[in-house]
């Protein structure tokens, strides 16, 4: 199996708008697919993580007087949309390892999603990306 870094798919967000169309293109493609650790059982839909998740932010928002925008955060968090199983990454997922992925250091970078990363490359003048 070729794995450079050409013929590779890496998450580097759980956002629908960034994981979309994984399912289509390994379908056709013999490609490995690389996440964040903590991206994996979102990517997968695990049912007992998504119940944990909804059950964490619901407590939270509540501790916190949320109200009636705190209940409709939670609504959103069990959005058909967003916890489909359409939108389940059917294929294996590799764990992103040590910070390091094809010479590339990945930089981990939660703000805009808990598992976002950042792709740092000496060899290219120290440039750093960063997708989202």
């Amino acid at each position: 199996m070729d794995t450079s870094a050409s013929s590779v798919e890496v998450n580097i967000t759980i956002h629908l708008d960034h994981i979309g169309l994984v399912n289509r293109i390994v379908s056709t493609h013999s490609i490995p697919v690389y996440a964040h650790p903590n991206a994996i059982l979102v990517l997968k839909r695990d049912k007992d993580y998504t119940k944990m998740r909804i059950e964490f932010f619901r407590k939270l928002y509540k501790e916190m007087g949320c109200g009636e925008i705190g209940d409709k955060q939670v609504v959103n968090l069990r959005n058909p949309i967003i916890l489909g199983e359409d939108k389940k990454i059917h294929s294996e997922i590799h764990e992103i390892i040590n910070n390091q992925l094809f010479g590339f250091n990945i930089l981990e970078i939660p703000g805009h999603a808990p598992d976002q990363v950042a792709f740092y490359g000496k060899e290219c003048n120290g440039y750093l990306l960063e997708i989202y």
